[in-house]
């Protein structure tokens, strides 16, 4: 401004040009009002007119220009220039870090960058604390998640709390919903699938919240096992919990029934048939070949049975067994129907050559054997007599037997002797076999031979055996043709059993049956041969011990009594062995007792003389005396010798 008492130069030049205040305005010229800077004024080395008007100090527009970055502090300190206000924000940082226009404060923006003090990183709640909201230093709202971190932990910028990443330590784990809860956080959306499962079982990315793997394992609530139809029900697609396609098997049961490989992908998977016996054609029908539900083959048996009547098996076809009482009831007699060899299991190339139906043998549906060749009935290539159809060594593989190396040589049909049954028991035909041939056979290698012990001879069997019947009974009577008259022993012994030996009743002898024996057919009658029989024995075999063996009969003549009699001996009076008719009676030491035989009234055997005492001419005396004493009849000769006359 003019000094007081000058002219107003205006726009004179010379020393009170503009930019050339310090002329005057330097403090040489105080008194005549040309005031200089104040003690509090900042220090600049600017011409006053950069700032002041030339009317008045104030207002005054402090220009900036050539002030060096970072010195603000130098004038405002709030004694040269204004500084920072009480409620200014704590910082020692310079003021063109922030307030960037030099003619106003505001607005300014906050510099948190390169910064140190209060506002270095880490330290956000220096200001952030809610003392300087004025300033626009916000702080959390009351919807902010529970936390002691720093602001920058989280909100790495410093121009917008939009763009925060949430740090999660380890802490955060299965605590989502602390602040996930739809106010302090986002929390689920309404479409979100129903679970009251922490956010982090599946959202394993804390910086979104995609991609997220749903986690099934350990869960509870509506994503437990067997709870699958609580999201994949249709209404959760758009947050892939798929559900069942149009294609799906039709079923109720939930989804881990089946799909029980892993919940990262549907398959594999494994069908569930538990409480699903006899509804297999609900699936297996044609309609879900695309799901693996396979369907019967066009070289399937025909039937209308559920597939579980056969395959018992939930996981392989091929272990099937048909069960032919339920499954078709009326196949009796109708296994072709099926077993051709397209449909089911045929007839093997080595079965043998028939056309009955496979049950006529085989009776066992869970397995072709065991099998019984049934023979009768059948028609065809395995009739009566046709035995070599089957038994002719191309078969023996399924047991059709043939004759084995020692069967007897025969050109007959196999049932011309065995039956179908076994081939043991059998019984020869022996029709057209030529007589005394047996030993072709009977050799005992093709057929039984002699037994042993059999009997010693070269004859032909049927000589004595029945042909074809059996051995025992042989012919009767036994051929002995060719036999020696002499030597029966041979065979008459205990060694050859079924052959007549001398019984235990036989009179004793060692001589040769056919001493006495001379019928081959029969033992009786036989002739007593006593050649060679001691003199004075015949008691031993004629003493009634002997069964047709002659001993003296009831009535015999008294041997013993009285005494002086022979004895019993046979041959003292009986000198045949033809006959027993006595050629002379031997009376031997008897004097007495004639009367015991020669009474008329004796009744025993013999030619001899009989008397009745009672004749007149017995006296009285006499008739009670015996003969030999009468005084009448004496024998003649000494004594002992035969009796032969009365007198």
């Amino acid at each position: 401004m003019a000094a007081p008492g000058l002219k107003n130069q205006g726009s004179t030049r010379g020393p009170v040009a503009a930019g050339n205040c310090a002329p005057c305005h330097g403090g040489a010229y105080v008194a005549i009002n040309a005031q200089a800077k104040t003690a509090t004024h900042i220090p600049t080395t600017q011409s006053c007119d950069t700032c002041h008007s030339t009317v008045a100090w104030k207002p005054t527009s402090y220009s900036h220009q050539g002030v060096v970055a970072g010195t603000c502090a130098s004038c405002h300190n709030g004694s040269a220039a204004l500084g920072k206000m009480a409620t200014h924000l704590p910082t020692s940082a310079s003021c063109d870090v922030c307030h960037t226009n030099y003619n106003a404060f505001a607005p300014a923006k906050m510099n948190h960058a390169g910064s140190t003090g209060p506002v270095a990183t880490g330290n956000c709640s220096t200001c952030h604390t809610g003392a300087y909201l004025a300033l626009n230093a916000q702080i959390k709202p009351a919807t902010h998640v529970s936390t002691t971190a720093q602001c920058d932990t989280c909100h790495k910028s410093t121009v917008s709390w939009a763009t925060a990443t949430y740090t999660h330590d380890a802490s955060a784990i299965g605590q989502c919903s602390t602040c996930h809860n739809g106010m302090t956080a986002l929390g689920k959306p309404t479409t979100h699938i129903p679970t009251s499962a922490q956010c982090s079982t599946c959202h394993n990315n804390y910086n979104t919240f995609r991609p997220a793997t749903m986690s099934h394992a350990g869960t509870t609530g509506p994503v437990a096992v067997g709870n699958c139809s609580t999201c994949h029900n249709g209404s959760y697609i758009a947050v892939n919990a798929l559900s069942r396609p149009a294609t799906h098997i039709p079923t109720t049961s939930q989804c881990d029934s089946c799909h029980t490989r892993g919940y990262a992908a549907w398959s594999p998977s494994v069908m569930n048939h538990a409480g699903l016996a006899g509804q297999c054609s609900t699936c297996h029908s044609g309609a879900y070949v695309a799901q693996n539900a396979q369907t019967k083959t066009p070289t399937h048996i025909s039937t209308a049975a559920q597939c579980d009547t056969c395959h018992s098996s939930t996981v392989s076809w091929a272990t099937a067994t048909f069960n032919h009482a339920i499954a078709t009831p009326t196949v009796s007699g109708r296994c072709s129907t099926c077993h051709n060899g397209t449909n089911a299991l045929g007839k093997p190339s080595v079965h043998i050559p028939t056309t009955a139906q496979c049950d006529t043998c085989h009776k066992n549906y869970t397995a072709f054997a065991p099998a019984t060749m049934s023979h009768s009935g059948t028609t065809g290539p395995v009739a009566t007599g046709n035995c070599a159809s089957c038994h002719n060594g191309a078969y023996v593989a399924v047991n059709a037997q043939v004759k084995n190396a020692t069967h007897i040589p025969t050109t007959q049909s196999c049932d011309a002797c065995h039956t179908t049954t076994a081939w043991k028991p059998t019984s020869f035909a022996h029709t057209g076999v030529v007589a005394g041939s047996c030993a072709t056979c009977h050799n005992s290698v093709n057929a039984s031979g002699k037994s042993t012990p059999h009997i010693p001879t070269t004859q032909s069997c049927d000589s004595c055996h029945r042909t074809g019947l059996a051995w025992l009974p042989l012919k009767t009577p036994y051929s002995h043709a060719g036999v020696p008259t002499t030597g029966c022993s041979n065979c008459h012994s205990s060694a050859y059993p079924n052959i007549d030996v001398k019984p235990a009743s036989h009179l004793p002898t060692t001589a040769a049956c056919e001493s006495c024996h001379h019928s081959f057919s029969n033992w009786l009658p036989t002739t007593y041969n006593h050649a060679g029989v001691v003199t004075g024995t015949c008691q031993t075999c004629h003493g009634g011990s002997y069964a047709n063996i002659m001993a003296k009969p009831s009535n015999h003549i008294p041997t013993t009594t009285p005494a002086g009699m022979p004895g019993n001996e046979c041959s003292k009076c009986h000198s045949s062995t033809t006959s027993f008719g006595v050629e002379k009676m031997n009376h031997g030491s008897m004097q007495t007792s004639c009367i015991t035989c020669h009474d008329s009234s004796a009744t025993y055997l013999g030619s001899m003389e009989k008397v009745a005492r009672t004749s007149n001419h017995h006296g009285v005396d006499a008739r009670n005396k015996d003969c030999s004493s009468s005084g009448c009849h004496k024998p003649l000769g000494s004594k002992g010798s035969t009796y032969i006359k009365w007198n």
